[in-house]
């Protein structure tokens, strides 16, 4: 989506982005990449937002979201730096060399976060308490709740898929699909177990795509729009040394790609079968599985958000 004022009162106004033509790029000679929608200049990428449940099931179900869907992170929480160093407590002096800095997040007030745990029966939990929440350790309050995510309940079986070109898969959380070294540009692999080539279907001949398999489905990647990679450092305790940075695919990273079997019915099974599902990193770590990572939403790619080469030779 983009994100621009328009006149004088500074509303908002949406769009979503396209599949734009294949050209030559870094990745191969006939690429597709996304664009903006004809006569959108001068618009910006909605960077810093995060957006409401409702707003998501618009986008999923190939609509837009309204501007009051879009909420600013600095409405929820804010980012502190802080700037330390070790302490020796037997010479109560500072140690050498063990400068520090850590962001912490400061939630505003009435902000919760909800998790979802599964496996526990209403006799192994208390209803509410205190627990040490944080790097800092600090008290926050907690109680049971039920389920209040709703995406889970969105029926994908309701979405039109009769006009869809394929399905789109949004990151809800970040991923581990970054190759730790990459030889070259053409051996970039968007997600784990794609593999680049040429097309030979007749809508896309001779375009650069990636194939692959998710949950069984086979799938067909024509564009990502990819944010930023998510840096992730820190220390690890167990080892008593600095973790390695790695890079991370952000949230909000989306993915279009085309069924290769069962036409309208195949994109409803891909529907069902991907949505709120977690795509394996490239080292398939439970560790990471277990921290949510890869989890994406699946919704519809409208045909009329991917221009045509046939249309432009005509």
């Amino acid at each position: 989506h983009e994100k621009t004022p328009a006149g004088d009162e500074g509303t908002v106004e949406l769009k979503r982005l396209q599949v734009g033509k294949p050209r030559y790029c870094n990745l191969g000679e006939k690429v597709r990449m996304a664009v903006l929608p004809p006569s959108c200049e001068g618009m910006r990428g909605a960077d810093g937002y995060l957006v409401t449940e409702s707003g998501l099931q618009a986008i999923l179900a190939g609509g837009l979201c309204w501007a009051d869907d879009l909420v600013p992170m600095g409405c929820l929480f804010e980012d502190e730096a802080r700037l330390g160093i070790a302490i020796n407590n037997q010479q109560r002096a500072v140690e050498d060399k063990m400068l520090y800095q850590t962001r912490h997040i400061r939630p505003k007030p009435d902000v919760w976060v909800e998790t979802d745990v599964k496996g526990l029966s209403d006799d192994d939990h208390a209803d509410s308490g205190i627990v040490r929440l944080g790097g800092e350790g600090r008290a926050a309050n907690w109680s049971v709740v039920v389920d209040r995510n709703r995406l889970t309940g969105i029926d994908t079986g309701s979405v039109s898929v009769d006009e869809a070109k394929g399905i789109m898969l949004v990151l809800l959380t970040p991923a581990d699909w970054c190759p730790e070294e990459v030889v070259s540009d053409k051996d970039y692999i968007p997600i784990p177990g794609f593999k680049p080539e040429k097309s030979s279907h007749p809508d896309c001949l001779g375009e650069t795509v990636w194939k692959g398999k998710l949950s069984g489905i086979a799938l067909t990647l024509h564009c990502a729009v990819v944010g930023k990679p998510v840096r992730e450092g820190g220390w690890d305790l167990v080892n008593n040394k600095p973790r390695a940075v790695r890079s991370l695919i952000p949230a909000g990273s989306v993915f279009y790609l085309t069924v290769d079997d069962g036409g309208a019915e195949g994109i409803k099974r891909a529907l069902e079968a991907l949505h709120l599902e977690q795509i394996p990193g490239r080292n398939g770590c439970d560790a990471e599985h277990a921290l949510g990572r890869g989890l994406v939403a699946a919704g519809v790619w409208p045909v009329d958000e991917c221009e045509s080469v046939k249309a432009d030779k005509e």
